[in-house]
């Protein structure tokens, strides 16, 4: 069965791992967790243009072939119709999709109050505070030889080089691009408090037909290693029922965090 593949990206701690969990309530849909496709396709494109003996004897036509078939292969488990393959730098290989895939990019990208995803992360880090190893998060605070504290985790996960950057600016470079019109930027706030016309406008934006979805009762049916991988307990939990429970970012974080956060929303 030849399946359609949709792309699922935008800002940690913004309603994807719910994303998921409401899309897979349609029988037609299946939408894992992370996935490691996009990696996989990049490290593979990149050892055969590096490898001597490819080198010396290119086979470009079988090398697209072999990096065509890996979303294909991975998700040669999955039965249903539509699959949704999750990375967050997916807006920066949109010629990956349409060049391998030989599919048009239709990517949604939940995106969040930057404030609000820092707080999210503390909030899971308290949460864990029991937890005899460190997160990755703590590590990296504690790696750079300064108090660990909720200043400098902020400090760290506002850092250029960390996720929540290179996730803005995966987007943010689409959009400067001329492919904004590959990418569905959806509001957290807008998923949980508006549920309906919003994943209307998402059935739209794929050009599927649209599913009676129930937003009074949500499971997700995917597993995450949190606390083997991660080490904070709760990272991928999804509550069964739609509600806001962010807390006032002022009650977390100082005034000059807050203004750093602000100047990163380009969708605003």
């Amino acid at each position: 069965m030849s399946k359609r593949y949709y792309f699922i990206s935008g800002l940690h701690r913004s309603g994807s791992t719910l994303l998921s969990a409401i899309l897979n309530q349609n029988p037609k849909f299946h939408s894992g967790p992370m996935s490691p496709v996009l990696p996989i396709m990049e490290e593979t494109e990149l050892m055969l243009m590096n490898n001597e003996f490819y080198i010396s004897s290119p086979k470009p036509q079988q090398a697209h072939k072999l990096i065509s078939s890996i979303i294909e292969n991975y998700h040669s488990d999955v039965q249903t119709e539509v699959v949704f393959d999750k990375a967050r730098m997916w807006p920066e290989y949109i010629h990956y999709i349409e060049g391998y895939i030989k599919q048009r990019a239709k990517i949604i990208c939940p995106v969040r109050n930057i404030d609000e995803i820092l707080v999210s992360f503390l909030k899971v880090i308290r949460n864990n505070k029991d937890n005899e190893n460190f997160n990755r998060i703590d590590k990296s605070v504690i790696n750079r030889d300064v108090p660990l504290n909720d200043y400098n985790r902020c400090k760290f996960m506002l850092d250029p080089e960390w996720h929540i950057q290179a996730s803005i600016d995966a987007m943010y470079n689409a959009v400067s691009n001329n492919l904004g019109d590959r990418l569905l930027l959806v509001e957290y706030r807008d998923m949980v408090l508006n549920p309906e016309p919003t994943f209307n406008r998402i059935y739209n934006f794929l050009g599927e037909d649209y599913y009676e979805h129930d937003f009074k009762t949500i499971k997700s049916k995917n597993e995450v290693k949190d606390v083997e991988f991660y080490s904070l307990k709760g990272l991928h939990d999804v509550r069964e029922s739609l509600q806001i429970t962010s807390d006032n970012p002022e009650d977390y974080l100082t005034e000059d965090i807050i203004n750093e956060c602000r100047k990163l929303e380009f969708w605003r």
